[in-house]
């Protein structure tokens, strides 16, 4: 059985689930990596709006769209391909692939969203990740790298 639920789909065959998130069915993939940092980038930026708004409940599902259906969209995965073409940066004392320091970021951003954090703590993470992907970004796109 096949469930579309929004931009997630949900394909059970024998008792497994595969769950596939991406654009919305019938909505172009975007055709560079900036274009897909920039999706990831406005849910973020709606998730610390809600989170001024004070509705935390959403501002975690907003996070979670952020994450799961933007920066690992099926069309372009930007946390696949950053592994695959970009190096390492100083994360945590140590040398590590930049997926590693961003995946950090989001979970900073929901444990400050979660725990009822000013919203200028949430804003400020924001605005730190939000430079790093469009930069990984940029940077994928210069290398001309495939979406995975």
């Amino acid at each position: 059985a096949t469930v579309t639920s929004g931009a997630t789909t949900t394909v059970v065959s024998g008792g497994a689930a595969i769950v596939a998130s991406g654009t919305s069915p019938g909505t172009p993939p975007p055709a560079t990596w900036v274009a897909q940092a920039e999706r990831v980038i406005a849910k973020l930026e709606e998730a610390v709006s809600l989170v001024e708004d004070g509705d935390r409940a959403a501002a975690l599902k907003a996070h979670e769209k952020a994450y799961f259906e933007e920066y690992e969209a099926i069309s372009r995965n930007i946390e696949v391909a950053s592994k695959r073409y970009l190096g390492e940066e100083l994360f945590d004392k140590k040398m590590r692939n930049v997926v590693v320091a961003r995946e950090d970021s989001f979970a900073q951003i929901k444990s400050k969203i979660r725990s009822g954090a000013p919203a200028s703590k949430a804003r400020e993470l924001v605005s730190d990740l939000s430079r790093k992907i469009r930069e990984d970004a940029r940077k994928l796109d210069e290398l001309g790298a495939p979406p995975p």
